[in-house]
């Protein structure tokens, strides 16, 4: 009785009936703005990652070179691409960092690209080919760099591509992917996937003391063993 009460009281499990109040939260949202300092196992393929955008080629070709970020949801595909894009992308032309989903909007992505490179006017009543235009002709005289997140499938890149000349200027387009198929389809070079791999037993714990504890530098004789029995 006494819970009813509170549950007629505070009211805080009733659902509107309005469905349009409630909207969805993009997962990879937080990914974006986590702080250095609170990453961890990262650096290596980062460091490879820099090294590859900012290698030199020799061979040019229409389209840009691809590299692809492959692993499973929650390895930090989205944080390592968005960490090498804010650590090089001054080193290019122009630059833009999208994320496509498993049912993206084509339309929307190529809108946002364009902003993101400099395109800003009469974007919203252009279609497809509209958009693919005019990033063809601002992008074909720039050296630029592209980061589309979480492609599902390779429809979505087929079309997209389609907006990236590359010509002499040797651009560079980082994806991230959940799918080994995708990857090895976005990366027409052998070398060109990055496979995610899960933390090390050294940065787990690391991992582990700086979310629990605020430090990975904490004493932790205070606490105790664990016993463990495997089933």
């Amino acid at each position: 009785m006494e819970a009813s009460k509170r549950h007629k009281r505070y009211n805080f499990l009733d659902i509107p009936s309005n469905s349009s109040t409630y909207c969805a939260v993009d997962p990879r949202l937080a990914a974006l703005y986590v702080e250095i300092d609170e990453l961890v196992g990262i650096d290596g393929p980062k460091k490879h990652i820099i090294e590859w955008l900012t290698m030199e080629k020799k061979a040019s070709s229409a389209v840009p070179k691809v590299l692809s970020i492959v692993g499973c949801g929650g390895l930090g595909k989205t944080t390592l691409a968005n960490q090498v894009y804010k650590n090089v992308k001054g080193q290019f032309s122009c630059a833009a960092f999208v994320s496509l989903s498993r049912n993206p909007d084509i339309k929307k992505i190529l809108r946002d690209i364009a902003k993101e490179v400099g395109i800003e006017n009469n974007l919203w009543d252009d279609d497809e080919k509209q958009l693919i235009d005019k990033l063809r002709e601002h992008l074909q005289d720039k050296r630029y760099l592209i980061v589309i997140d979480d492609i599902w499938d390779t429809k979505p890149w087929e079309i997209i591509k389609l907006a990236l000349p590359n010509k002499k200027y040797d651009s560079r387009v980082i994806t991230t992917t959940r799918s080994a198929a995708v990857a090895s389809c976005l990366s027409f070079q052998v070398g060109n996937v990055c496979q995610m791999k899960s933390l090390s037993f050294k940065d787990s714990k690391r991992l582990l003391l700086k979310r629990a504890f605020g430090s990975e530098n904490l004493s932790c004789t205070h606490l105790g063993s664990v016993p463990y029995e495997r089933y």
